[in-house]
């Protein structure tokens, strides 16, 4: 099993190539497009381990964006007791949706 910890955003994401991650709004760039993450924490390949320090140099995972959504409601809700003051405010986060083509090190495809 193939995997890689990526950096973006100020977060963590463990990825596989061929499957598919939400993760916060960071990518203003229409469907399709293709990006490529450079902040690589880890890459691990069957029993090899690559860690970085912090990153791994020429380490690279490509993908492209699939599509941009708004992710369900949250609500926030603030109350001050015997001052009648009842706040509710709902939010949606904005979620870019993106699927990992590979994952290469050094110039080589892992996969």
């Amino acid at each position: 099993m193939i995997y890689a910890i990526v950096e973006t955003k100020g977060k963590q994401f463990c990825v596989e190539p061929g499957r598919f991650y939400d993760i916060p709004d960071c990518f203003d760039l229409p469907q399709q497009t293709k990006i490529q993450f450079q902040k690589i924490l880890l890459i691990t390949q069957k029993s090899n381990i690559f860690l970085g320090k912090p990153w791994i140099k020429n380490a690279v995972v490509e993908g492209r964006i699939l599509h941009t959504y708004k992710s369900t409601k949250l609500f926030v809700y603030k109350m001050q007791r015997k001052k009648r003051m009842r706040r509710k405010k709902g939010y949606r986060q904005i979620m870019t949706r993106f699927f990992v083509e590979s994952i290469s090190l050094d110039g080589n495809i892992l996969i």
